[in-house]
């Protein structure tokens, strides 16, 4: 019975440790990936400084990469007049270094193939646009 008894504590002290580190690698996985939604969201705010007078205002650049590993996750569009390409380029370095540290740590993670079309550029009534369906 005492040997029993020592075998459930031992089990116990297993599982509750077990478990301990799960929920440790859960919440730095949940962190890697808030964060990098966080990020996502602060390139994508860069989407609402549009006004243009020319399409020449008008730039894109691409963030992200594809679920597969090819291609990218999306573009954002913004223009020229507002926001220079160098802070577009350090928002989406900061974006992409969080996205890569979420897809390590969440492995076996199932997401579409979807190939994501580059923005055919316009500006209309001095807003950039994009003019792909």
């Amino acid at each position: 019975m005492r040997i029993l008894k020592s075998i459930i504590i031992v089990c116990s002290i297993v599982m509750f440790f077990g478990n301990c580190a799960k929920t440790t690698e859960d919440t730095k996985i949940t962190d890697f990936c808030g964060n990098a939604e966080s990020k996502r969201q602060e390139l994508l705010n860069l989407d609402n400084e549009r006004s243009c007078s020319t399409v020449t205002d008008c730039q894109s650049a691409s963030y992200g990469r594809g679920c597969t590993g090819f291609g990218v996750t999306g573009y954002v569009i913004y223009s020229k007049l507002k926001v220079t390409d160098s802070q577009v380029q350090q928002k989406i370095a900061e974006y992409n270094q969080l996205e890569d540290q979420c897809a390590a740590k969440a492995t076996g993670h199932i997401c579409p193939a979807v190939v994501v079309l580059e923005p055919t550029l316009a500006c209309v009534l001095s807003i950039c646009i994009d003019m792909n369906p």
